[in-house]
């Protein structure tokens, strides 16, 4: 007996020991309840003020933090679970909870990060044939 397999697609060998890690091995949580990401992108954005030293050589300026924003943008495969049906309902227009503030925990192989955050946008992605995902904006609160 002979059995032929074929396989098409995309394949990501890499060097176990490299440190590199595929981006599924890191888990993310809201409100402890873990979202199928299919994409993330938290950033930071920076407010600056450049002052220069008069009294120095130097012709650089000191820059300052002044501000800064911490937001992720989350692509969510939807699975029914509480909070996929709680963001989808705020997405839709439901304004019970506008400013809630949710805990968002990514834990990555090596280390974790916590933090509180808002919703700031949101959509839901339809496409026939596919599965439901919805979109998140979210930015880093006080605690």
């Amino acid at each position: 007996m002979i059995q032929q397999i074929v396989i098409t697609g995309t394949c990501l060998v890499a060097n176990a020991t490299s440190g590199a890690i595929v981006s599924n091995r890191v888990n993310t949580f809201i409100d402890d309840e873990e979202i199928t990401l299919v994409s993330g992108t938290p950033s930071i954005q920076k407010g600056t003020d450049d002052n220069f030293n008069l009294t120095g050589e130097s012709t650089l300026t000191e820059m300052d933090e002044i501000s800064r924003a911490v937001t992720a943008e989350y692509t969510v495969l939807y699975r029914g679970k509480d909070i996929d049906k709680s963001l989808i309902k705020i997405i839709e227009g439901d304004t019970a909870a506008l400013n809630q503030v949710y805990t968002v925990r990514r834990v990555y192989p090596d280390f974790e990060i916590e933090q509180a955050m808002k919703l700031t946008g949101g959509s839901v992605i339809h496409q026939a044939g596919a599965y439901l995902m919805y979109r998140i904006n979210l930015q880093k609160v006080e605690d």
